[in-house]
């Protein structure tokens, strides 16, 4: 059989047909749409983009079609120009073709011979760079061989890469042709079928007689009648005619890309995506390539700028909105809503519910004003009622407060300082909020670890310091009583009222009073200054009482680091000296303009007294004084 075949491959004999290819597509209504100014029909046949007849109607030359006169009664039949077949149908995804066979062979006397020309579909004309749009569909095709011991296959003409074929074999009854009408579901004898490959785009069909292999077999007489093997939808069972239109499908598509793969490119320079807007894009089920469709809301040709249009379903009685409801379109679809006097959400299933009857006017105004009326004086009495008892919680408050914030203690110190009660007094917050316009950011004069110093006025007017805590820290309450019980000892102008120097307040506190004060804190920031530029020492809260016979007082060590009289922070025991070195330290910062401690200079550079003492050893000491005190200085030199 070998040696049959390669002769049947080396000559080919004579089988004249013709070939008519239909273009049938399972149409949609809504879909058919030419381009803009070009014919939509040919003869009766309706023509749709990406098809259209005439230059700039079509998407590329695979969709490009010509109106003929090819019938006998000269009625214009279009032509699908890629393959010159005629077009009976055009729609969305499917084509119908019928090509006309005319048999005229019939067996020859030797088996192993091909008789039937090799028949070849396939385009005649394509456009360079654009990939082929139609294949036979796999799924609405198949492979029909009729005749009596045949084999018939169909192969790539271009390249040879698939094969599929089917055996037919004899039986006693049989027709001139070599089929029994009552066989007609074609399943081996006298007729065969079978299954395409998918993506087909052409094909060759041929025919081998292998009666001379079977006679040896199977014992079967010799072949007669004639053979004939096709392309055929699945529908289609007229196997007896000489002459007939034999239909088959193709499927197009736009493009050889995926719509994922179209997705991502869709918008660079080289994309070539045909879907417009309100479209969707289906992916080809066989094999490469796309298909756009309207989006569900939308109908029109999807292949058209704007061709998709929203569908009004209230309009054309395809909403689906339930009793009593009514219906208004949207972009794409539509929703059902309840009018006036129903509820509900007037879907099918629920409809819209009447509501029930509404009261008289007169009845709906009288209620609504005794309602009105009640709650009015729910309101006011509720204001009054949270007035008066937020009044009450807030004195609570303030006792509470100044209980745990050591007043009490504070007014039994003051009590048993007889020389201070005529001179101190504890002021209510309504006095200092006034004191100090409520604390306003404009009137802080310092700020420390605990507290802010405000500048304030008295209603009598005067002028005094007023500190506020920021942080409620109930171990500093003794420290701050301590500090008032010290001032309200002082009676000294320098001090209270206006102080010449700051030097004359330590020595009346270390020797003028009965009892000497040790300040502890002397430093710059607690060093407050008038309108007038005098000179007030304050802030207390470290100070300490020193009967007359004590030369000095062991504590804790507290004080602020560069003021901090060294010989103290060694001992802990602190005397009058220790509050006059923190002075010196004072004047050296009133001498060079700097702080006692820097906070941007190198490590040994930080303290200002190390600076200080090494530059009047090393006879430098201009260096560092402040521009203004060295010109002083040396101009009264001069």
């Amino acid at each position: 059989m070998n040696s049959s075949i390669s002769a049947w491959m080396s000559s080919r004999l004579g089988f004249l047909f013709k070939i008519v290819i239909v273009v049938w597509i399972l149409g949609t209504d809504d879909g058919v749409a030419a381009k803009h100014q070009c014919p939509n029909k040919c003869g009766n046949i309706s023509i749709s983009y990406p098809f259209g007849i005439g230059k700039h109607c079509y998407k590329n030359k695979w969709f490009e079609i010509t109106c003929q006169n090819r019938s006998s009664n000269l009625q214009q039949v279009p032509i699908l120009h890629a393959y010159q077949l005629k077009i009976l149908n055009l729609s969305s995804s499917e084509v119908r073709v019928a090509y006309t066979w005319k048999f005229s062979n019939c067996y020859p006397s030797n088996s192993g011979v091909e008789y039937g020309l090799e028949q070849v579909i396939g385009p005649f004309n394509r456009e360079e760079g654009v990939p082929n749009t139609y294949t036979f569909s796999h799924i609405n095709n198949k492979f029909v061989a009729i005749g009596c011991d045949v084999y018939s296959f169909i192969t790539n003409p271009n390249s040879d890469n698939y094969t599929t074929g089917c055996l037919s074999i004899c039986q006693p009854q049989k027709t001139m042709y070599g089929f029994n009408e009552k066989f007609y579901q074609c399943a081996g004898v006298l007729c065969c079928q079978t299954a395409i490959p998918v993506g087909l785009e052409s094909f060759r069909v041929s025919i081998i007689n292998v009666s001379s292999v079977l006679l040896d077999r199977f014992a079967i007489g010799p072949p007669h009648g004639c053979a004939r093997a096709f392309l055929a939808e699945h529908d289609f069972y007229d196997y007896n005619s000489h002459y007939q239109d034999i239909p088959v499908r193709l499927t197009w598509v736009v493009g050889r890309n995926s719509c994922i793969e179209n997705q991502r490119t869709n918008g660079s320079a080289k994309s070539s995506y045909a879907c417009t807007l309100n479209t969707d894009c289906i992916d080809n089920v066989n094999g490469y390539g796309y298909h756009c469709s309207c989006s569900q809301g939308y109908q029109g040709n999807a292949y058209l700028p704007n061709g998709c249009q929203d569908i009004d379903e209230c309009k054309i009685g395809k909403a689906r909105c339930g009793q009593h409801a009514e219906c208004e379109n949207t972009a794409g679809a539509y929703y059902c809503s309840c009018p006036k006097g129903y509820h509900g959400d007037g879907t099918p299933e629920n409809g819209c519910i009447a509501d029930k009857r509404q009261p008289p006017l007169p009845q709906i105004v009288s209620i609504g004003i005794t309602v009105g009326l009640i709650s009015a004086v729910i309101l006011i009495s509720g204001m009054l009622f949270s007035w008066r008892f937020g009044r009450q919680r807030q004195l609570k408050q303030r006792q509470m407060f100044f209980r745990r914030n050591g007043g009490l203690l504070l007014q039994q110190q003051i009590a048993s300082h007889k020389g201070a009660v005529g001179t101190t007094k504890i002021f209510g917050i309504q006095v200092l909020d006034r004191a100090t316009d409520n604390f306003d950011a404009g009137r802080i004069r310092g700020t420390g670890g605990f507290c802010s110093l405000y500048k304030g006025m008295l209603p009598d007017g005067e002028i005094v310091a007023i500190k506020k805590a920021r942080i409620m820290d109930e171990s500093q309450v003794a420290q701050f009583i301590n500090e008032v019980v010290i001032l309200s000892q002082i009676n000294h102008r320098n001090i209270v009222k206006i102080a010449l120097d700051i030097a004359g307040a330590l020595a009346y506190l270390h020797s003028a009073v009965s009892t000497s004060i040790f300040h502890r804190d002397v430093k710059s920031t607690n060093i407050l200054l008038d309108e007038n530029y005098n000179a007030i020492v304050a802030d207390f809260g470290l100070s300490r009482s020193i009967p007359i016979d004590t030369s000095h007082l062991t504590t804790q060590v507290h004080g602020t680091f560069g003021y901090l009289d060294p010989e103290y922070f060694h001992s802990s025991q602190f005397t009058e000296k220790s509050d006059v070195y923190s002075f010196g330290v004072v004047l050296v910062e009133l001498l060079t303009g700097e702080k006692a401690v820097s906070s941007t200079k190198f490590e040994e550079e930080k303290s200002l007294v190390m600076n200080f003492i090494s530059a009047v050893k090393e006879n430098r000491l201009f260096q560092i004084l402040e521009g203004r005190v060295s010109n002083e200085i040396k101009k009264k030199r001069c």
